[in-house]
This record gives structure tokens, sequence and C-alpha cells, in this order.
């Protein structure tokens, strides 16, 4: 198994699409704030690595990691009520530097 390690980068803070924007602007109404951290949806990781879960919702370059385990997920829980139907995603790694060892 290869370990990463990931040096953060600076984001793009002007993407304005995509469902965890329009969460974080309350639909574009609002400054953006961290839709993990005003608890408008939960994050989750099947193990502590770096950083906070929330960090993956955010705006701006972080380090944020599970355990360097096989079998490592995310979640993203929206809410009991609401169905999530995506035609596409992105997801986004920040790195300006990736070291692949051994």
């Amino acid at each position: 198994m290869s370990a990463f390690h990931l040096v953060p980068a600076d984001f793009d803070d002007k993407e304005t699409q995509g469902i965890l924007y329009w969460f974080g602007t309350s639909g574009g109404t609002e400054e953006w704030k961290n839709p993990a951290e005003s608890e408008l949806l939960k994050i989750t990781r099947s193990s502590y690595g770096h950083g906070k879960a929330s960090d993956v919702a955010d705006r701006k370059g972080s380090w944020c990691s599970t355990s360097n385990k096989a079998n490592q997920w995310w979640k993203i829980d929206f809410g009991e009520k609401r169905s999530i139907l995506p035609s596409a995603y992105t997801l986004q790694v920040g790195a300006k530097k990736v070291d692949i060892l051994p």
C-alpha cells in the first residue's frame, strides 16, 4: 500500500457552483459559511486523520484525511428529509506537492 503526503494548496474560492456552495450561502442569499460547521449538513469519516471532518466542505485549502489504512471513507449527510441525485460531481485534492511513499 502506498501512502500520500499532501501539502495543502490554495483553492479557487471564487467557485459558486455546486450543492456545498448552495448550502453554505443559503441558496446564494447569504455570505459563505462552512455548511458543516453551521450544522446544515454532517460530514463524517471512517477514522481520524488530520484536520476536522468539516474541512472537506470548506472553500480554503486544508489538510484533512483519514488514517492510512484500507477501506477508508467519507460521508456527507444532507439530512434525512433530503435526497440528493447528482448529475456530476467534483472531488478537489489540494496539493502543491504529492509524495508517494512505498
